[in-house]
């Protein structure tokens, strides 16, 4: 019969470095914009190809680096600016459980 013991297991440390991704989608997140020149409201979906997504395909972050800012590059379709938005994708190995004190 198996025994409970308190887990041995500790998370240390903290990702760093860059994801190697080609082409990382994020299931359920969209970024809502505003073009900084002209005030058209932008959709992007990053949840990967579906026939919902109105551009057709999704947005995907490529070779994101993690747990430090970074510039996402933007782009209207209305006016054709581009900007950049600084962004941070934040990656972390959580310890789950009655040992984390849930």
């Amino acid at each position: 019969m198996p025994v409970n013991k308190a887990s041995a297991l500790a998370v240390e440390g903290r990702a760093h470095g860059v994801l190697n991704v080609k082409r990382l989608y994020l299931p359920g997140v969209v970024i809502r914009q505003t073009c900084t020149e002209c005030g058209h409201v932008l959709l992007r979906d990053y949840d990967g190809f579906h026939a919902n997504n109105p551009l057709g395909h999704g947005s995907y972050l490529g070779r994101p680096p993690v747990n430090e800012a970074f510039d996402l590059p933007c782009w209207c379709p209305e006016c054709d600016h581009e900007w950049t938005e600084p962004v941070e994708l934040r990656v972390a190995l959580v310890l789950r459980g009655a040992d984390a004190g849930e």
